[in-house]
């Protein structure tokens, strides 16, 4: 089989539709691609998935042309406020926060990934001697 990508998908990923007993995350496996489902963060994911997205986006390029409707959700997502207690209540559930809660959790994935990448920094490399005579 082809090396194909790996799926990161949000925590329901793995729960399965009522009717055909059937989860994303089975039915992307049965198509051959290796699938991690992120587990529920509980409280505080938001913003776990808010703080990721301020770490990590100086690193990112977006493609303004096709990526355009993703940074639209990015910039009107905002906090709830009560403005009679003057607090925050947490991330508004509107049309921009999907996207944005997307967004939040590929940056989780990515610091995992950078994560892993790195726990082998500076240790020495090791290499396969098949194929060579």
């Amino acid at each position: 089989m082809p090396k194909r990508c790996h799926i990161w998908l949000p925590h329901d990923g793995a729960n399965s539709e009522k009717v055909h007993d059937i989860s994303y995350e089975s039915a992307i496996k049965q198509a051959g691609y290796q699938v991690t489902v992120v587990p529920n963060q509980g409280k505080g994911a938001a913003k776990q998935r808010i703080e990721a997205g301020r770490r990590i986006f100086p690193s990112i390029s977006f493609n303004q042309d096709t990526c355009q409707g993703g940074l639209d959700a990015l910039g009107w997502y905002h906090e709830k406020k009560d403005d009679e207690r003057g607090i925050g209540l947490g991330p508004e559930h509107d049309w921009s926060s999907h996207g944005a809660d997307a967004f939040g959790l590929g940056c989780i994935c990515a610091d995992r990934i950078f994560a892993e990448m790195n726990s082998n920094w500076g240790q020495k490399l090791k290499y396969s001697n098949a194929g060579i005579r």
